[in-house]
């Protein structure tokens, strides 16, 4: 079975993290990612960490523009 990795965000959190950054003028998923985790206080250092924030970051852009958000 794979191991399973504790929810860094609940439900419904990420999306206005990444629309709270992108109307502060952030446009590249990596610097929101750093900014949010920098307003969560993570571990900047977790090169993994780090990888799996911007991918989230990616993928609530696409799931928003899906849906006409």
């Amino acid at each position: 079975m794979p191991k399973r990795r504790n929810r860094t965000f609940a439900n419904g959190e990420l999306l206005p993290l990444v629309g709270e950054h992108e109307r502060a003028g952030l446009s590249r998923a990596i610097d929101i990612a750093k900014a949010i985790m920098t307003d969560k206080r993570m571990d900047m250092e977790d090169a993994d960490l780090v990888k799996r924030i911007r991918w989230s970051v990616t993928d609530a852009r696409r799931r928003a523009a899906a849906r006409g958000v």
